[in-house]
Protein backbone atom coordinates (compact mmCIF):
# COMPACT_ATOMS: atom_id res chain seq x y z
CA UNK A 1 0.00 0.00 0.00
CA UNK A 2 2.94 2.33 1.13
CA UNK A 3 4.23 1.50 -2.50
CA UNK A 4 0.91 2.18 -4.33
CA UNK A 5 1.16 5.96 -2.50
CA UNK A 6 4.51 6.49 -3.35
CA UNK A 7 3.64 5.51 -6.91
CA UNK A 8 0.74 8.32 -7.43
CA UNK A 9 2.96 10.48 -5.02
CA UNK A 10 5.59 10.57 -8.27
CA UNK A 11 2.83 10.55 -10.90
CA UNK A 12 1.36 13.68 -9.40
CA UNK A 13 4.84 15.47 -9.18
CA UNK A 14 5.57 14.37 -12.48
CA UNK A 15 1.70 15.97 -13.77
CA UNK A 16 2.26 19.08 -11.94
CA UNK A 17 5.72 19.57 -13.54
CA UNK A 18 4.26 18.88 -17.01
CA UNK A 19 1.33 21.40 -16.24
CA UNK A 20 -1.75 18.76 -15.97
CA UNK A 21 -3.21 20.31 -12.82
CA UNK A 22 -6.12 18.13 -12.58
CA UNK A 23 -4.56 14.89 -13.00
CA UNK A 24 -1.59 15.73 -10.28
CA UNK A 25 -4.28 16.93 -7.97
CA UNK A 26 -6.57 13.35 -8.50
CA UNK A 27 -3.37 11.39 -8.30
CA UNK A 28 -2.08 13.69 -4.83
CA UNK A 29 -5.49 12.91 -3.36
CA UNK A 30 -5.33 8.85 -4.20
CA UNK A 31 -1.98 9.33 -2.83
CA UNK A 32 -2.85 10.80 0.21
CA UNK A 33 -5.77 8.36 1.23
CA UNK A 34 -3.43 5.52 0.47
CA UNK A 35 -0.96 6.52 2.82
CA UNK A 36 -2.62 7.49 5.82
CA UNK A 37 -5.00 4.24 5.79
CA UNK A 38 -1.30 2.60 5.82
CA UNK A 39 -0.77 4.82 8.91
CA UNK A 40 -3.64 3.94 10.06
CA UNK A 41 -3.54 0.21 9.62
CA UNK A 42 0.05 0.14 10.77
CA UNK A 43 -0.72 1.25 13.76
CA UNK A 44 -3.27 -0.56 14.82
CA UNK A 45 -1.27 -3.91 14.30
CA UNK A 46 1.62 -2.21 16.39
CA UNK A 47 -0.94 -2.16 18.92
CA UNK A 48 -2.40 -6.02 18.49
CA UNK A 49 1.21 -7.02 18.72
CA UNK A 50 2.11 -5.35 21.86
CA UNK A 51 -1.41 -6.34 23.02
CA UNK A 52 -0.66 -9.73 22.29
CA UNK A 53 2.83 -9.73 23.71
CA UNK A 54 1.18 -8.43 27.16
CA UNK A 55 -1.35 -11.08 27.58
CA UNK A 56 1.04 -13.59 27.08
CA UNK A 57 3.74 -12.88 29.27
CA UNK A 58 5.08 -15.30 31.96
CA UNK A 59 2.30 -13.78 34.99
CA UNK A 60 -0.49 -15.15 32.93
CA UNK A 61 1.18 -18.87 33.65
CA UNK A 62 -0.81 -19.86 36.97
CA UNK A 63 -0.61 -23.50 36.70
CA UNK A 64 2.12 -25.40 38.21
CA UNK A 65 5.31 -26.41 36.47
CA UNK A 66 5.95 -30.39 36.17
CA UNK A 67 9.51 -30.05 36.59
CA UNK A 68 10.78 -32.03 39.81
CA UNK A 69 12.76 -28.63 40.81
CA UNK A 70 9.46 -26.97 41.27
CA UNK A 71 6.83 -29.89 42.78
CA UNK A 72 8.90 -30.58 45.76
CA UNK A 73 9.25 -26.63 47.14
CA UNK A 74 5.34 -26.28 45.58
CA UNK A 75 6.85 -23.01 43.79
CA UNK A 76 5.00 -21.36 40.78
CA UNK A 77 4.43 -17.90 38.98
CA UNK A 78 1.15 -16.60 39.45
CA UNK A 79 -0.25 -12.40 39.13
CA UNK A 80 0.98 -11.59 42.26
CA UNK A 81 4.89 -12.92 41.90
CA UNK A 82 6.14 -16.12 43.14
CA UNK A 83 4.50 -18.40 45.46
Amino acid sequence: MLRWALGFFIVAVIAAIFGFAGIAMAAAGIAKILFFSFAILFLRQCLDIFSAAFETSFYQLESKPTGSCFTDKNLYWNKEGLK
